[in-house]
């Protein structure tokens, strides 16, 4: 696991097989080395703790490394004699759910501990994505096949064994159907809601990690919080280096906090980067122009 010190092959904080180590390396250079990672290598649960200690430099990280290993452990060990997916699903829920007691926060769900890996690890309750997380990092303890699903409401993930699926809700630690899933739709998005193919579409390991801290970018500016708000757009720019938009909003935000020369030097940075995307670079550059507009009048 990569909450463990590293196997020295070739790189500080890599481990054997080119994953990188949160032990080894610490929050903020960890997240830069999931940004260079291919999304097979990127071991989400770490990745999403590693944003959670950015704000806690403090806190010892060993016991919610050891935490993930021991979910890790568990799952491989209740899943073992497992012999479909079905039964492999009962044991993550019953691992989950009943030993470890994780279950989705209805009665605060905008509270924003809800979204931040240590304190769901603490309280043993979060968002659905924050459970998902887990229950993705669980699945593949045992060596299993777990994806996100783009389905709208509550964030779900699919798990897949000798040819047989089943989706899960982390929130509500239960298996869903297809009749389940068209039911949520119709309450939580509208009543005329039908499941369409795009709802049954996998979603990477980044975008889930991604959708993760924009639950806590939304909430942090809806409450004002420009510089939280910030630092949650630099983990994202750490964890996707080839995203445009997170940069394009860290300028917006510094500009609109009054400081022109920070938003110029988010772009400018950005712009530097050999990999930097054509059409981002002439969105970017358009910015950029009417900052140094700006900070010129």
């Amino acid at each position: 696991m990569s909450g463990t010190a590293p196997v020295e092959n070739g790189g500080v904080g890599v481990s054997q097989d080119r994953r990188p180590s949160l032990a080894a390396l610490g929050p903020r250079r960890y997240l830069q080395a999931v940004g260079e990672v291919q999304d097979e290598r990127l071991e989400i649960a770490y990745a999403a703790l590693a944003c959670s200690a950015l704000d806690r430099p403090d806190r010892d990280l060993a016991p919610y490394l050891g935490h993930l290993e021991e979910l890790a452990a568990s799952a491989a060990a209740a899943t073992s004699a497992a012999a479909s997916v079905e039964m492999q699903a009962q044991a993550i829920l019953e691992v989950l759910g009943k030993t470890y007691g994780y279950r989705g926060d209805d009665e605060t769900y905008d509270d924003l501990r809800n979204a931040d890996l240590i304190e769901v690890i603490d309280r043993r309750q979060g968002l659905p994505v924050a459970l998902g997380i887990l229950y993705m990092h669980a699945v593949a303890g045992y060596g299993g096949r777990v994806t996100g699903l783009a389905f709208p409401a509550h964030f779900c993930i699919r798990i897949e064994a000798r040819g047989q699926r089943l989706i899960l809700d982390p929130f509500e630690g239960a298996i869903v159907t297809a009749r389940d899933l068209r039911q949520r739709l119709k309450e939580r998005v509208h009543g005329d809601a039908e499941i369409v193919p795009a709802h049954h579409q996998p979603v990477g390991v980044r975008e889930v990690l991604l959708r993760l801290q924009n639950n806590i970018r939304v909430r942090t500016l809806r409450a004002g919080r420009l510089d939280r708000a910030l630092a949650v757009l630099e983990r994202m720019a750490m964890i996707a280096p080839d995203r445009p938009d997170f940069r394009r909003e860290m300028a917006l935000i510094h500009a609109r906090k009054g400081d022109v020369a920070a938003a110029i030097r988010v772009i400018e940075d950005f712009l530097a980067q050999p990999r930097a995307r054509e059409r981002a670079v002439r969105d970017l550059e358009d910015l950029l122009a009417r900052l140094k507009t700006s900070a010129a009048t």
